[in-house]
């Protein structure tokens, strides 16, 4: 729970980087320590900055897979800990204000994807992106891809995990549509639950601010028994699906990414290069023959 994070994790120091240059050498080094690679998390709404560093440590630790043999029993095994974080409400009311700041922040995180992939020495890149963060993301890639292959030096393995992704299924569509037509290349997977509070009441406010006359589900939502299955072009834009409802650990359902320890394990699983088959998963079959799975509480 959250009381209880904040009574075993603290912040005991945050310092500002005398520029960027100093950043992302400081980073660099730190990637160089830490596999050379990066795990960076992107927060939803209603998280201020504390939480949102706090979140981020705890999933660092969390996700870490220690080899008993190895020598540095102290390494992250994917990647050093980046958070992204952007301005919000940091409360619930302000849902349709941080929808807009979600869309303001895209061009912030398409800006530092760039110097991500170009200044911090990863050569693996494993993100993951919670609720309206999904928002920012997908708007910062739609721009971020297009120059991909000019700004990344060399092969950059990319693992991107939606959590409960607060992004309208046909804008997240659009959007690998343009995505399979670049150069950029990543392993996506999406977590989805029937049982996500946030998403049904977001799929409903967003269907009145848009004025659309159908409400169309999220990406993070199951629908009417139905999970988002993308209909890949190619090997750019796979996508695998993971039905996880029945693991809501908190009132709303939204935080299981980080709450329940099956899902945890999985997506530990998922950046260590286990495929699905390999994992805690059950096969499903969607209505129109399309695979998915579900997270197998056994």
């Amino acid at each position: 729970s959250k009381k209880e994070t904040e009574t075993l994790v603290a912040l005991t120091t945050i310092s500002k980087a005398s520029s960027n240059t100093a950043f992302y050498n400081s980073l660099k080094a730190a990637v160089g320590d830490n596999q050379d690679a990066a795990l960076l998390f992107i927060h939803g709404f209603n998280v201020d900055f504390d939480s949102a560093v706090i979140r981020t440590a705890q999933l660092a630790v969390d996700l870490t897979y220690l080899d008993p043999d190895a020598a540095a029993a102290d390494s992250y095994e994917f990647g050093q800990p980046v958070l992204f974080s952007w301005p919000n409400g940091g409360v619930p009311y302000t849902y349709v204000d941080d929808r807009i700041l979600a869309e303001l922040s895209a061009r912030q995180l398409e800006t530092f994807l760039d110097e991500l992939t170009a200044r911090s020495g990863a050569k693996s890149i494993n993100i993951i992106v919670h609720s309206m963060g999904n928002r920012v993301l997908v708007k910062a890639l739609e721009t971020f891809v297009t120059g991909y292959s000019n700004n990344a030096p060399g092969d950059i393995e990319f693992k991107i995990i939606h959590a409960a992704a607060d992004v309208d299924q046909q804008v997240y569509d659009d959007v690998m549509d343009q995505i399979a037509r670049s150069q950029f290349k990543a392993e996506y997977t999406v977590y989805a639950s029937s049982e996500d509070t946030p998403l049904q009441a977001s799929r409903i406010v967003n269907a009145i601010i848009n004025a659309m006359q159908t409400a169309r589900a999220r990406v993070g939502q199951i629908l009417d028994g139905k999970i988002y299955i993308r209909k890949s072009r190619n090997d750019k834009d796979m996508v695998t699906s993971i039905d996880a409802t029945g693991f809501a650990t908190d009132l709303f359902g939204h935080g299981y990414f980080s709450n329940a320890g099956n899902i945890i394990a999985d997506i530990s699983c998922n950046l260590a290069g286990f495929e699905p088959d390999e994992r805690a998963l059950a096969p499903r079959k969607a209505e129109d023959g399309s695979d998915y799975w579900e997270a197998d509480s056994s």
